[in-house]
């Protein structure tokens, strides 16, 4: 297992790094580890705040969404939507990505899948790695300029992110997180589409 962590942990940093320079014009907020569905897929997603702001248009334009505000408040549909979107399922706005040595991760998934309960298997592991990761100067010095949030999904539901960014993250990158699902519950019954 210990050597699924470093390689694991490998991948993540060269593949993000790369998505960084190849995008370098975006601040990435967020990374998300998509593990699939019984051990069939491990793969990665990023979130930029400029891939944010066109999907909150996107919504706005193409989707007929509006807030419903009260007298006393700020109605910026634009901002209620991205506050909104912001930690909602990948496939909103997020980068889809493989892993730059996938072979590698797939050759150790198929052995795990197995195994009994490998998605849960799967998951801890990948909890254990990340949070020795973002303890790294080197994912400190990679993601300096952004504070880049991690977490795991299987893609279904976006409390998984949370439940697991909780698991890895530090005191103060998690209390933000919580701080930003709080704000898109109270959002999530004022914002509607036609």
């Amino acid at each position: 297992m210990d050597e699924f962590k470093h390689l694991f942990n490998q991948s993540v940093l060269r593949s993000f790094s790369r998505f960084i320079h190849k995008h370098g014009d975006e601040r990435p907020y967020a990374l998300a580890i998509s593990t699939g569905q019984t051990c069939n897929y491990l793969g990665f997603a990023v979130a930029t705040e400029e891939k944010l702001v066109q999907t909150a248009r996107d919504y706005a334009a193409e989707l007929s969404y509006r807030y419903e505000a009260h007298k006393w408040e700020n109605d910026n549909l634009q901002e209620k939507l991205q506050i909104w979107l912001r930690w909602s399922n990948p496939d909103d706005g997020w980068y889809y990505k493989d892993f730059d040595n996938s072979d590698k991760l797939q050759q150790f998934l198929k052995r795990l899948s197995k195994q009994e309960n490998c998605d849960e298997q799967l998951e801890c592991l990948c909890i254990e790695s990340l949070r020795l990761l973002v303890r790294e100067t080197v994912w400190q010095e990679l993601t300096l300029p952004f504070s880049t949030t991690i977490g795991i999904t299987p893609g279904e539901n976006p409390d998984d992110f949370l439940r697991t960014a909780t698991m890895i993250n530090d005191y103060s990158t998690t209390m933000r997180l919580w701080s930003e699902y709080h704000q898109i519950r109270e959002l999530d019954a004022r914002l509607g589409g036609s």
